[in-house]
C-alpha cells in the first residue's frame, strides 16, 4: 500500500467516525444502503459537474464556485458510506443486527414503522412493490434513512 493510499483511507476512517458520531450505528437492508450510496454518488457527480460547468451552479453566488476539493470531499463521503454499508452487512451476517423483527433498521420508532407496519394498498402487493414502497418511504425527506438515529430520537421526544 502506498503512503497516498494510506492517507486517503485514514480520511475515510475519519469521515466514518464523524458519521457515527452524528447518526450512531445504522443497520439497514442492502437495498437501502444502495439508495443512500447512490445519493452520495449523486452529490459527487453534482460537485464535478458544477466545477466543469460553473454556469449551471445555482449555489455559486452563496458559497463560491466549486473546486476539485469539493469533489474530493464528496468522494471521501461516498467511500465512508460504502464502508458503513459493509459494516452493517457484516453485523447482520454475524447475527448482530439490531433491526426490528428481523426486518431491518435500527429498532427505533420510525424504523419500526418502516419495517413492521402494513403498507396501505387496495390488496396484496407483490414483494417487489412492497420493497419499492418501503424504500420510497425510508428515503423521503420526512424520514431520511441516513439519519434515522436522529429522527428516531425526535420521534420519542429526546
Amino acid at each position: 500500500m502506498t503512503a497516498r493510499t494510506a492517507g486517503v483511507l485514514a480520511e475515510v476512517a475519519q469521515e466514518r467516525e464523524r458519521q457515527h458520531a452524528k447518526w450512531g450505528e445504522q443497520n439497514h437492508d442492502p437495498a437501502v444502503w444502495l439508495m443512500v450510496l447512490a445519493e452520495e454518488v449523486g452529490e459527487a457527480n453534482q460537485a464535478a459537474f458544477e466545477k466543469l460547468f460553473p454556469a449551471f451552479d445555482k449555489q455559486a453566488a452563496a458559497r463560491g464556485p466549486r473546486t476539485w476539493a469539493d469533489y474530493r470531499e464528496e468522494l471521501i463521503q461516498v467511500a465512508a458510506v460504502a464502508v458503513q454499508a459493509v459494516e452493517s452487512l457484516d453485523r447482520q451476517s454475524a447475527g448482530e443486527r439490531r433491526g426490528v423483527g428481523g426486518g431491518g433498521g435500527c429498532g427505533g420508532p420510525l424504523c419500526k414503522q418502516l419495517y413492521e407496519s402494513p403498507l396501505p394498498s387496495a390488496g396484496p402487493l407483490p414483494q417487489g412493490e412492497r420493497v419499492k414502497r418501503r424504500l420510497s418511504f425510508s428515503l423521503s425527506p420526512r424520514y431520511p434513512a441516513k439519519n434515522c438515529a436522529t429522527q428516531n430520537a425526535r420521534a420519542v421526544g429526546r
